[in-house]
């Protein structure tokens, strides 16, 4: 538990960890993952690419309401629709009509109390409602467009490799940009964007990882297939769909809905009686004690099947999991990869473990 954090508004509208480098990780077909909700993305992509059964599981119940929103939407909406109701496009008088002809009955009694308490989050676009998107949306609306113009930001579009890319960004990190980036990313404006508690253990600059990571991918990555750094920078997922949103998933995640489940608490609390064969742990051992951490690990690894995998991110504080339990065995190579190639924008490392005893 972090006791410090609250969990009373919808922190993540959605998830900025990589799905596809997840999926790579796990391996998912046909196995019963454990994961992190968040805003739902992950377990949705699970869903996609073929795992038998995802266990969402988060502290705040509103993580878990936005995914049973974002579930009814695949229920009973078409791709399109979908993409309008969730805010990807469209207005708010048509997220309005399709709520209320469509998402609100598909919906428990409960979560169709619960939103109608949050309705202008769904008129607005809840991928667009969260906290941490809202402080987002201050950077890429204000800070960008005053220091970046925008036939730089085009440029950046339209180059053809790496050497290309790496022109430009010399040409973008220049001295106010990273003094502006270094005031906007630094320990106490993060803190809007995430909970301060979430920062207790951050040693580290948390301007400078962040800065060597988005220089990371703009220079070796397509801009134009990176869903997280577009939505960074041009405010809207439009341009380039996360994972989950593809049009070419959208058959296997409205045909796997039954599969998913959700539960509210501690994430060991879900082990109980219960065989697992993946684990999705988003970067939870970022905000927890050495102790905590240890003993989630262990009752993670005493739920894992033989060979089952468990993936985890790290932001700012650097943890790996295999250090807290020997059953476990971090595959570094591979760690090592995922994380270089990875389109997420915001992380300084990813680990890939295997339950080996």
């Amino acid at each position: 538990m972090i006791p410090q954090a609250r969990f009373d508004h919808l922190r993540y509208a959605n998830v900025w960890e990589d799905a596809d480098t997840l999926i790579l990780a796990l391996e998912p077909h046909g196995k019963k993952i454990l994961s992190i909700c968040s805003g739902g993305d992950n377990v949705l992509s699970l869903i996609a690419a073929g795992a038998d059964e995802v266990i969402a599981v988060d502290l705040s119940a509103f993580q878990l309401a936005v995914l049973r929103l974002k579930v009814a939407g695949f229920r009973v909406l078409t791709h399109t629709e979908l993409l309008t109701f969730l805010g990807i496009q469209g207005d708010r008088a048509t997220r309005a009509a399709l709520w209320a002809s469509r998402v609100q009955a598909d919906l428990s009694a409960a979560d169709r109390e619960f939103w109608g308490r949050h309705l202008p989050m769904i008129l607005r676009g809840i991928v667009a409602a969260g906290r941490f998107e809202r402080y987002l949306d201050i950077f890429g609306r204000y800070v960008i467009p005053w220091l970046q113009p925008k036939s730089r930001i085009q440029v950046l579009y339209e180059a053809k490799g790496a050497n290309d890319r790496t022109l430009i960004w010399k040409n973008w990190n220049h001295l106010i940009w990273r003094l502006a980036f270094g005031l906007f990313f630094s320990k106490a404006m993060l803190g809007l964007g995430r909970d301060p508690a979430f920062l207790k253990y951050v040693k580290a600059v948390p301007a400078r990882a962040i800065a060597e990571r988005l220089e990371h991918c703009i220079t070796s990555l397509p801009l134009a297939e990176n869903p997280y750094l577009n939505r960074i920078i041009s405010g809207t997922w439009a341009q380039c769909l996360p994972h989950y949103l593809r049009p070419e998933h959208f058959n296997a995640i409205r045909n796997g809905l039954s599969r998913i489940g959700c539960f509210h608490g501690p994430i060991q609390n879900a082990c109980h009686s219960a065989s697992y064969q993946g684990f999705n742990l988003s970067d939870i051992f970022e905000y927890l004690d050495e102790e905590s951490c240890r003993a989630i690990v262990k009752a993670l690894a005493d739920a894992a099947s033989p060979g089952a995998k468990f993936a985890s991110w790290n932001m700012m504080v650097h943890r790996d999991p295999a250090t807290w339990d020997h059953r476990l065995s971090t595959h570094r190579e591979m760690s090592s990869t995922l994380f270089r190639n990875a389109k997420a924008c915001f992380y300084c490392d990813f680990h890939v473990s295997e339950k080996v005893e």
